[in-house]
């Protein structure tokens, strides 16, 4: 995410913590998730492709992909207990 918005021409802190407190704008989930959205769980971020695919940088299956929003919500409720945290926009 850091590489891509700086490719894009926004400064980005390197941490998803660093990134969920500072870049872009917070909006509601509820309100529909857009394409470039970036999206926020405990210790990862990814970025919406749509309101049902995203991109992101993952140990699950230890490389860059795109996959549906649903089974990463689900491994983050399994790992940490929480799902999607929050939802930025550039």
């Amino acid at each position: 995410v850091q590489l891509a918005l700086d490719r894009a021409g926004h400064a980005c802190l390197r941490d998803s913590d660093m990134q969920e407190r500072s870049v872009g704008t917070a909006v509601e989930a509820e309100g529909g998730i857009e394409r470039g959205d970036l999206l926020f769980f405990p210790r990862h971020v990814a970025i919406a492709l749509d309101t049902e695919r995203v991109v992101h940088a993952t140990a699950h299956s230890m490389d860059v992909c795109i996959e549906p929003l649903a089974p990463v919500i689900e491994r983050a409720v399994a790992e940490s207990g929480s799902g999607l945290t929050r939802v930025r926009r550039i």
